[in-house]
């Protein structure tokens, strides 16, 4: 539809509810004109007075996979109201994304009370256990875990959450433990070989988190994140050539899949690693991709700052300090950075 038509189907559908608000399929359908024109909170108002909850989360679904968590937020809260425990774990995973935990972890825990057996209530064990690790509520987190495989004990994925949660509370030796337990579960699941290259990753044990790394790769070769992972492992093992291939192979393979966000991290790591490697163009054209897929992030412009000081681009290097301590005033390297340049 036209964006003429879009307007014109609003007036009139806004007509008609005027002398017929009760018109619960005219509500629907001036929603879905709004929704046409980018309105999500009218849309989303107007499907709640015709009571349509499976329109309000098919819209929230979808703002929250294109990254609009402002406007899922919108959408999974008024489904909320319509239909608690269908909504409780979108809403609870758009909370977590705005970084409100405790009322991610609220929500979750009434949904909990409310209805334990619920078809979601194992999806929101787990959610539960993933806030409260985000909060570094270690110790809570493992408690949640143990009382979900109470219910599932043969549940791979939660013996893989425990022992992250496990390496926090007990350390290396118990946390292993645990995800082997869960990969003797389920071998073929990439979860459980990359939880364990993580935890040797933390220990700095970069030798043996590789093969596991590949592992998980070669179980889930479409994972973008598993072939970033492995490629800060090869750097911070000083394998820097490997790890810019593999970041090389990121942006090659999963540019179009992948946010501008994250594509802005794996521009800002490829520099980082370019920049440790002595090669200067590449460096600078990585963190300039990189900034032009997202210019609002501190360290981004810090990086910048270093690398273009670094070729003696001292200019370029003082406008990416100030531009960093703009965003974040209390950012120590580049305040350093601007004290080392200015006379």
């Amino acid at each position: 539809m036209r964006q003429d038509d879009t307007a014109e189907a609003v007036a009139l559908l806004s007509a008609r509810l005027a002398a017929h608000p009760e018109d619960r399929a005219a509500h629907t359908v001036l929603g879905e004109a709004f929704d046409r024109q980018g309105q999500i909170a009218l849309a989303v108002a107007e499907w709640r007075q015709a009571g349509n909850w499976s329109q309000i989360l098919r819209v929230a679904q979808r703002a929250y996979s294109d990254h609009r968590l402002d406007d899922a937020l919108i959408a999974y809260r008024a489904a909320y109201e319509l239909v608690p425990l269908r909504a409780t774990l979108g809403l609870s995973h758009t909370l977590w994304g705005k970084r409100d935990l405790k009322n991610a972890e609220v929500l979750l825990r009434q949904s909990l009370a409310a209805a334990p057996d619920y078809e979601d209530s194992r999806l929101w064990r787990v959610t539960l256990a993933e806030v409260l690790m985000a909060d570094g509520r270690w110790s809570d987190a493992v408690a949640t875990y143990r009382e979900a495989l109470t219910r599932e004990p043969c549940n791979a994925s939660l013996h893989f959450g425990l022992g992250k949660a496990l390496y926090h509370v007990e350390g290396l030796v118990a946390a292993i433990t645990e995800v082997d337990k869960g990969i003797g579960l389920a071998p073929d699941d990439a979860d459980g070989y990359e939880v364990m290259a993580d935890l040797l990753f933390a220990e700095k044990r970069y030798a043996e988190a590789d093969p596991l790394y590949l592992e998980a790769i070669a179980r889930s070769p479409d994972n973008w994140s598993l072939l970033v992972k492995r490629a800060r492992n090869l750097t911070a093992a000083g394998d820097k050539v490997g790890g810019i291939a593999c970041y090389e192979e990121v942006i090659d393979r999963f540019s179009g899949k992948m946010s501008p966000d994250e594509m802005a991290s794996v521009y800002r790591a490829l520099a980082h690693a370019y920049w440790s490697l002595g090669v200067g163009p590449r460096a600078v054209a990585a963190i300039e991709k990189s900034l032009s897929l997202k210019a609002t992030d501190p360290l981004t412009w810090t990086t910048a700052g270093a690398i273009y000081e670094w070729v003696k681009e001292p200019d370029r290097a003082l406008r990416a300090y100030r531009q960093a301590l703009a965003i974040d005033p209390t950012n120590r390297d580049a305040q350093q950075g601007l004290q080392r340049l200015t006379p």
